[in-house]
């Protein structure tokens, strides 16, 4: 009877064990489906480092890490430029994901500048694109595309990635300056890349 007793407790304490897991794991996945909306990156084009437009519409479709750097910089970029190089390396096999780096100090920073930048840091595909253009369209993108402080530039940019989703909206901010944010960015990008997306239908022909 002892035994009987026994076995049917040990039952019971797995049962609960299970059903206290499911809620978890639904608890989990109802987290990860509340990620919040900061906003929309508005229409822009500016060039990369290889004088090729690049903007907002090819930001559709994939997801995409955003960080406003100048390459002189020797304070936050390198540590910001070494945190981005680890998460191009990371996802080396995902072409749903992409990195753009926007330069603060377009003066300086030209294309050949931005070139041998991107050589700096391993990128050896399309995957991270380097953006110039004028300072003014820089700081209207920083302010009020991404809602980043642009003060004083160069010196004053925003040490933040953004993270922004297939359709364009900004789904989070992580400090690159901050160990914490950057591991949780990468779960996010995960969950990013396995959320439902559907394209936008083109615009009808006009007749």
């Amino acid at each position: 009877m002892k035994r009987t007793g026994f076995i049917t407790a040990a039952l019971i304490i797995v049962l609960i064990l299970a059903v206290f897991a499911v809620l978890v794991l639904r608890l989990a996945e109802k987290s990860k489906a509340e990620l919040p909306v900061y906003g929309e990156v508005p229409q822009f084009t500016f060039v990369n480092q290889d004088g090729e437009p690049f903007g907002s519409a090819d930001m559709i479709g994939k997801v995409t890490v955003v960080d406003f750097i100048f390459t002189r910089c020797k304070s936050a970029c390198p540590i910001m430029a070494r945190e981005m190089s680890a998460l191009y390396r990371v996802f080396e096999t995902t072409d749903d994901l992409q990195f753009v780096s926007i330069t603060v100090d377009p003066g300086h920073d030209t294309l050949a500048v931005l070139r041998d930048y991107a050589r700096a840091n391993g990128v050896t595909d399309d995957r991270w694109q380097f953006l110039h253009t004028d300072i003014e369209s820089v700081v209207e993108l920083s302010e009020k595309g991404f809602m980043l402080a642009a003060d004083q530039l160069p010196m004053g940019h925003s040490t933040k990635f953004a993270l922004v989703d297939r359709s364009g909206k900004i789904r989070g901010y992580f400090n690159a300056m901050d160990d914490k944010p950057m591991a949780v960015i990468r779960q996010q990008i995960v969950q990013l890349l396995k959320e439902p997306w559907e394209a936008p239908e083109a615009p009808p022909e006009s007749m």
